[in-house]
């Protein structure tokens, strides 16, 4: 047969791969359509087999099928089946592009194989799909393996067993291997699901009429049997015997590949029952990894190869014999490579880094690890949505540990650095770097809408894929407010997951549009890690940078300069003591709030020994610093560090150009610095803010959300206070300060330079984008519905609030845009509390959701606040403002609210020239003080807010 084909393209490339595409379609047309007959000639031409020749065949394919000669179009359709299915099985070459080519041949096809027409072809074709999907490299794992899963049940719809039991058979065991291999969902019931449709397999791969078949389900069940239970011993037995029973038919001679997968797996099983103690056992597993790669070869399985060198890199590394260990995981990694099988590279790469660490040998450590920092970094790249990011990064978490505690020890200091940074806050830097990147010459609606789709579908993923089993329950600590225990019902992710639906097909039609603007537009891009050179960059000659690091076995802090970087280190005894203070100090905060207010300042005395500030304080590399730059770890972002108890001997140390000062009775940090203490979720987060234009700072435009509940008083007289230094100075009072409202007035939002929340607030920790800023409506009674399968908010006056009537996390990434906007004040309760419990530490919290949402400084607090202390630091905050950065405002506001007497107070008071009414209230208030005592001296009253961000 002779087939036509267009050739269009000009370039010598593109004949070269029509030639070879050509010689494919000559040689399965003569029947040399095996793989005996059929691999020598991609082997070779190895070096066509990408993108390039993807791209171009399909075009070319399709062109062909779409034309209007069906006989033609149908002959080139089984070709191309055909190629698909064998070239996803090649063994050399990138595996993960031929996998990608023969996903592109099976799509293809579907174009004339219907269901209708084609019922057994196009069974077959989803057979095929469902392989391909379920050993795809490229793309999400998670999305791979359920649209793999979805493809078999497709064919399952046509291959019955009373019809085509073979191939009912055939699909059956590739379900089960995709269920073993499933993500999502519980371990074991994905392998109950594996073990269940294993056994209708064997119905019909009965050993008399179907030995191989038979043979290599015994091999599966390998490790299914592994995995069903904890009992190491007695799952090791049974998977021995299946392999024995597989061997009883595999034989090397007649099966070589097949005979040397169940070698290798012999090898894993001794392996793993011998826990690192049985010897006899660690010699077996040799036994059977060497007679594996007696068949698997180099040359001719790549893969096989490797992944029985990692086998026994292990073997050897459980045998303490390190070097040959060393040097089989680095044969491993020269075909595991980072970039083209990130989910193998990582495994060798792992345990390389652990390896190596035992002998302290730093620079292979380092190597090791690095790779396989590379290898999560790509699967993240791969990932589709923020969900399955996070999950990656937290899986991983160990690797950054133990990278950054060998570069320590190899005296490493700056890459330690960087690897903490690679660390925090991945999926919010990916997101902003995301949410500022459009087209050329995109028109400013164009944007605005791309902006709103990217940041309401990444809202919904997050919510859609809520970890209901947080490590931190909040409802174990009857704090002020906490979050009911019931969960989302199905029915609402399963409307939150159509709404996700619904935004993506909106998205493919605004990024086409992107597309035709500018062909090179996509919707994410790579974000390189930061150098301790830009970091340097975010602080000035007089600026040190505090940032910590917990591990597993120990925790660090990281001293920055702009000419220097020093590492203190926390053994695992200090850790132990930071574990058990966070949990004691949560419990009381929660649990027995009076007791942790009055009990405060020795709470943070306690901290500030166990972190040793003292000693990081007297650090020669803070001598000359008058300003800090904060950036904790984990659950340290729950605490107020810029309120952590300091001597008069280092008070009077930081402040030796001013000794005529009074030393503070209880000096804290705050008082040492006298430019400032801020914070930052992670370096590279501040300097993607650092990087926002804004107007001239002789602009001050104002939009506030004022005392929506009509239940904060003092709120009132903050906000009438403060707007009267903005001009327009736009106000949502009292009951008009509803969600509709604020909805309505999203463009005077957009407009603001300041955006002032006073108000009540609420953080979730079970889920965190249901946290609120509480607006007018919101709050009903404990007997009102809620939407379907929601949440409500439980209030410490002991009502609850609606979040569908609150301003959420969620609407804030999905909603707001702040693209003028210096500083957003969140002058309500627990606004900077954040998520601690993922490894992954991205800080999901309403003061990060308004650095998302364009703020370039964020005033939030980390506890329940009291309603006249915050709005009396909040006036004088914006009095500062006029004159002073955002960190300098808030901390001398800070401490003059600490050091203020009540004489003092009233004075101060006497000059805002307030209303007879509210002055009479604040008298009365101040009343019961003496004059010279200090009614908010506690750190209670003005430690809670700190400034996060520029």
């Amino acid at each position: 047969m002779e087939i036509a084909m267009n050739n269009d393209a000009a370039n010598k490339t593109s004949q070269t791969y029509l030639d070879f595409w050509l010689e494919i379609l000559q040689a399965i047309l003569e029947g040399n359509d095996t793989p005996q007959g059929f691999y020598p000639i991609l082997a070779a031409n190895q070096d066509k087999l990408n993108e390039e020749f993807r791209i171009l065949w399909r075009d070319w394919t399709t062109a062909i099928i779409d034309t209007e000669d069906y006989p033609e179009a149908l002959i080139i359709t089984d070709i191309v089946s055909n190629f698909s299915s064998l070239i996803k099985e090649f063994p050399l070459g990138n595996r993960a592009q031929n996998i990608e080519i023969s996903i592109t041949g099976l799509e293809m096809t579907q174009k004339i194989y219907s269901r209708e027409v084609f019922p057994l072809n196009w069974a077959r074709n989803q057979h095929n799909l469902g392989n391909a999907y379920r050993d795809r490299i490229f793309g999400d794992e998670t999305e791979n393996i359920k649209q793999g899963l979805a493809f078999y049940h497709n064919a399952l719809e046509v291959f019955t067993p009373e019809e085509f039991p073979e191939d009912w058979a055939r699909t059956k065991n590739n379900l089960a291997m995709a269920y073993a291999q499933r993500i999502r969902g519980k371990k074991a019931y994905n392998q109950e699901l594996a073990f269940a449709n294993y056994q209708d397999a064997l119905e019909v791969y009965s050993r008399e009429a179907f030995p191989r078949q038979w043979a290599m389900i015994q091999n599966n069940l390998v490790e299914n049997s592994i995995k069903k239970s904890k009992n190491k011993a007695y799952n090791g037995e049974i998977a021995i015997k299946y392999c024995q029973s597989a061997l009883q038919v595999v034989t090397r001679e007649e099966f070589p590949l097949d005979w040397a997968n169940i070698q290798h797996n012999l090898a894993a099983i001794y392996l793993f029952i011998s826990n690192g103690e049985r010897l006899d056992y660690l010699e077996i597993a040799l036994t059977h990894s060497q007679e594996a790669l007696q068949v698997f070869l180099r040359e001719k399985n790549p893969y096989e190869w490797a992944f029985t060198q990692r086998t026994l890199g292990f073997i050897y590394k459980e045998k303490g014999e390190i070097k040959s260990a060393t040097e089989c995981l680095q044969l491993s990694l020269e075909i595991f490579t980072p970039a083209l099988l990130p989910r193998e590279c990582f495994g060798s790469a792992l345990l390389l880094g652990d390896t190596a660490f035992i002998t302290q040998n730093w620079t292979v450590a380092i190597q090791g690890y690095e790779k396989a920092i590379e290898a999560v970094e790509k699967r993240r790249e791969w990932a589709t949505n923020e969900a399955a990011r996070q999950e990656i990064q937290s899986d991983a978490i160990d690797v950054y540990i133990k990278m950054v505690q060998a570069c320590i020890n190899d005296g490493q200091i700056e890459k330690a650095l960087e690897t903490v940074e690679r660390s925090k806050s991945r999926n919010l830097v990916e997101l902003l770097a995301n949410s500022e990147l459009y087209p050329k010459d995109a028109s400013d609606s164009l944007k605005q809408e791309l902006r709103r789709l990217r940041s309401t579908i990444s809202s919904i993923r997050q919510l859609a894929q809520v970890d209901n089993n947080s490590t931190f329950n909040r409802d174990s600590f009857q704090g002020f407010r906490s979050s009911e225990t019931s969960s989302y019902t199905r029915e609402y992710i399963a409307q939150q997951r159509e709404l996700l639906q619904e935004y993506q097909r909106q998205l493919d039609v605004v990024f086409a549009q992107c597309q035709e603007l500018d062909p090179a537009f996509t919707l994410t891009q790579e974000v390189k890690p930061i150098t301790v050179a830009e970091i340097r960059d975010l602080i000035d000659s007089h600026t040190a940078i505090l940032e910590w690091y917990i591990g597993t076995d120990s925790f660090q802090i990281f001293i920055v300069t702009q000419s220097s970087l020093e590492v203190v280190q926390f053994d695992k005894a200090e850790l132990e003591n930071l574990e058990v203070w966070n949990k004691q100090y949560l419990e009381a905060l929660f649990n027995n709030t009076e007791t942790w207010q009055d009990n405060l300042s020795e709470w943070l005395s306690n901290l500030s020994q166990i972190l040793r500030l003292e000693e990081i304080l007297n650090h020669p590399a803070l001598a000359n610093c008058d300003s800090l730059l904060l950036v904790p770890h984990r659950y340290l972002h729950l605490f107020p560090l810029h309120a952590l108890s300091v001597s008069q001997q280092t008070w009077k140390r930081f402040n030796q150009e001013t000794p005529h000062l009074q030393p503070p009775a209880n000096p804290c940090l705050l008082d040492c610095f006298k430019k400032g203490v801020r914070y930052a979720p992670s370096c590279q987060l501040l300097q993607r803010v650092q990087q926002r234009q804004r107007p001239p700072a002789d602009t001050r435009t104002l939009f506030a959300i004022q005392n929506p509940t009509e239940d904060l008083k003092y709120t009132d007289i903050e906000v009438e206070v403060i707007k009267r230094d903005f001009t327009p100075a736009d106000i949502l009072s009292k009951q008009q300060a509803t969600k509709t409202a604020l909805i309505d007035n999203l463009e005077t939002l957009a407009q603001a330079h300041y955006v002032h929340f006073s108000c009540h607030g609420s953080f979730d920790f079970q889920t965190p984008l249901i946290s609120s800023l509480i607006l007018a409506g919101a709050i009903e009674s404990t007997d009102s519905p809620t939407p379907t399968g929601q949440k409500s908010l439980r209030l410490r006056s002991g009502g609850q609030a609606n979040p569908a009537k609150c301003l959420t996390l969620q609407d804030i990434f999905a909603t707001l845009n702040l693209p003028k906007c210096r500083l957003v004040t969140l002058s309500a309760c627990e606004t900077g509390l954040t998520d601690t419990t993922k490894q992954s530490d991205d800080c999901i919290g309403l003061a990060t959701g308004f650095l998302y949402a364009g703020s370039q400084g964020v005033l939030s607090s980390l506890w329940s606040v009291d309603d006249f202390a915050t709005a009396y630091l909040m006036i004088k905050c914006y009095e500062n403002l006029a004159t002073a950065d955002m960190a300098v405002a808030l901390n001398t506001a800070q401490i003059w609210l600490r050091d203020a007497t009540q004489s003092k107070l009233l004075e101060w008071i006497g000059e805002l020239k307030l209303d007879s009414k509210s002055t009479q209230d604040i008298k009365g208030f101040l009343g019961s003080y003496d004059s010279d005592e200090k009614p908010f001296e506690s750190p209670f009253y003005w430690a809670a807010f700190c400034a996060i961000g520029n």
